[in-house]
């Protein structure tokens, strides 16, 4: 009984295992995005305000957005709109900032 009773430990174990590294990847690949207005560039940093509707808007009103894993062509300006995908973790500075940015592009060019 003890025998079973250690396998079918085991055998959970592992399952639990793989699942963690399954749903590890996905979060990797994927990321957190949201949408935000440039609202001011200042060495390679942009202020931005995140859009109505992304959960960043309710974390803060203004978000710190180094320029990094960005197309250097068009160059952003303010009053644009760009989309960040990142880990999904922001930093509890204030302004906040996302930490491990895999992506920003630029949306909608400004007036």
């Amino acid at each position: 009984m003890k025998k079973v009773l250690l396998a079918f430990i085991c055998l959970m174990m592992v399952l639990c295992l793989f699942g963690c590294e399954k749903n590890e990847q996905k979060s990797e690949d994927t990321g957190a995005v949201f949408q935000a207005t440039i609202v001011e560039i200042n060495d390679g940093v942009m202020l931005v305000k995140p859009l109505e509707g992304y959960s960043e808007a309710k974390y803060a009103e203004l978000v710190s957005v180094v320029i990094q894993n960005m197309s250097s062509s068009p160059e952003p300006k303010t009053g644009d709109v760009i989309e960040v995908t990142y880990n999904g973790i922001m930093t509890e500075e204030d302004p906040p900032a996302p930490c491990g940015i895999i992506k920003i592009e630029i949306i909608n060019h400004g007036a």
